[in-house]
């Protein structure tokens, strides 16, 4: 199935095969405005290969191929790796990694490649309940949106929480999956704070990930 084109949508070849994508990572990705059109649908079909990509996806057997390609060559690269193998010395590569590639760690390439200002991670809108503690106090809050790095949150507080602030953040995922980490607020944005996750336990930090993604294919 070939992935919607808008203008919007940045067009990325993949001269990887299927097999190096987790399933349904390029599908999400899609929606997230990142187009990754495999190669021979791209040689294929007129409409596409009217557009010039920007950034190419590679396997690590596939580097000659690409290497010999002219119109390809001055491109960014992320290579998805199948073994140890290293890429070639002097390639323009954006990043490595190792296959299957998921959606988090190719969404993070793609903005440090393609954007001006990337972010670190997917977001995703929610309405979750939380609790918040900080130099002894305590405010029940809701998540406005949750990404694997941090998340905005409605504190219901008398006061703006101050930037810089360590606090202890507890909630719970639709899964039953219970979440307890410390976060640094770092912004305001009208009514609502900003944290960045700190110390988070790697299975906390799975079971979000998991939640990210089950909103995205939903």
């Amino acid at each position: 199935m070939l992935p919607e084109l808008a203008p919007d949508r940045r067009l990325i070849l993949s001269v990887a095969p299927e097999r190096l994508f987790v399933p349904h990572s390029r599908v999400i990705l899609g929606r997230l405005g990142y187009a990754i059109v495999m190669e021979n649908d791209w040689r294929q079909e007129p409409i596409l290969a009217a557009r010039t990509p920007e950034l190419v996806v590679v396997g690590s057997r596939g580097w000659p191929a690409l290497e010999a390609e002219r119109g390809l060559r001055h491109l960014p690269r992320i290579l998805i790796q199948e073994g140890r193998e290293a890429p070639p010395e002097g390639a323009p590569l954006v990043g490595v990694v190792r296959g299957p590639a998921g959606l988090h760690e190719l969404f993070r390439l793609f903005q440090q490649a393609l954007e001006a200002t990337p972010r670190g991670s997917v977001r995703v809108p929610t309405a979750l309940p939380a609790q918040v503690r900080a130099g002894g106090e305590q405010w029940p809050a809701q998540l406005c949106s949750l990404s694997e790095r941090g998340c905005l949150l409605q504190i219901e507080s008398d006061c703006p929480v101050a930037l810089g602030l360590e606090l202890e953040l507890r909630f719970e995922l639709p899964e039953g999956s219970p979440v307890m980490t410390l976060a640094e607020s770092v912004y305001h944005a009208q009514a609502a704070t900003g944290v960045v996750f700190a110390e988070t336990p790697p299975s906390a930090r799975r079971a979000i990930a998991r939640f990210v993604e089950s909103q995205l294919a939903a």
